[in-house]
């Protein structure tokens, strides 16, 4: 009985294409993927979806085998036709497989890196966890990701590259930064664009125990419908606990928010 209602259930990207008001959409897209089991794959594959930033609606998913460029791909095609005006991805550190694949749909798009996972990262490779020895380099990486020096992060940078340019571990991680640094400091631009994956940190949170549930799926076409209604319901189930930045989508469901009849409120710099 229920795999016969979800195959029945509205496909999720078709949702967006067909009932969306895609006027309200802002174009900040926060993108990542939960890994699932599904029999006859060796290791988990990724569930990769994407929420718009500023309603908190999943605009577009995709049951992928991998985080490849071609699953990539497969994403940014599907948000064209969805017509959705891409301005800013929000991801973690896929850049490698995401940025041609973007490219591609959206060759005028910016990037932003989640800094808690590239802050980690740092954190790991110094092992600050465990050790003091490196703190002080882990604090100005903090600062300068975080923008806490003010003024030009550029000139920031050269300032740290050249006070630790002799200790090779360090002068490793700076360089580091520098290969990534357009996608960086991308937030700065626009205080509507978040440095964080965060918001769909809390989507994978909610997903996990219905996902913990199934303990892993019989073939592909199984756990694309089982995830295509995860979403579907996520989609129609009123937000309650948003911050103040966002308490207008409190009490609202995100297809409530984005259709055409709902009372929009426009965004600005200034709220």
């Amino acid at each position: 009985m229920i795999d016969e209602e979800l195959s029945k259930l509205i496909d999720n990207n078709y949702l967006s294409k067909e009932y969306i008001d895609k006027s309200k959409y802002k174009g900040i897209l926060v993108l990542d993927g939960k890994y699932v089991k599904v029999k006859g794959f060796e290791s988990k594959i990724p569930f990769i979806y994407g929420v718009d930033y500023e309603s908190h609606d999943i605009v577009v998913s995709s049951l992928c085998k991998s985080e490849s460029t071609e699953s990539f791909k497969k994403v940014f095609r599907i948000l064209k036709e969805i017509d959705y005006l891409l301005k800013v991805v929000v991801c973690d550190n896929v850049l490698k497989s995401l940025i041609p694949a973007v490219k591609y749909y959206y060759p005028n798009v910016r990037i932003q890196l989640c800094l808690n996972h590239y802050i980690e990262n740092v954190r790991t490779l110094l092992n600050v966890r465990t050790s003091n020895e490196h703190y002080i380099f882990f604090e100005e990486i903090y600062d300068l990701l975080y923008h806490k020096f003010g003024g030009n992060e550029n000139h920031n940078f050269k300032k740290l590259l050249f006070k630790y340019e002799k200790d090779i571990r360090y002068k490793f991680i700076l360089l580091d930064i520098y290969d990534d640094f357009d996608f960086l400091f991308t937030y700065l631009d626009n205080n509507r664009i978040p440095n964080n994956t965060n918001l769909i940190e809390l989507f994978n949170s909610h997903f996990n125990n219905r996902i913990t549930l199934a303990k892993g799926f019989n073939s592909l076409n199984t756990a694309d419908r089982f995830l295509n209604a995860l979403v579907v319901r996520r989609r129609t189930l009123p937000f309650t606990d948003c911050s103040a930045k966002f308490s207008y989508l409190n009490n609202i469901c995100s297809l409530d928010y984005l259709s055409s009849t709902f009372p929009y409120k426009e965004i600005t710099k200034s709220d």
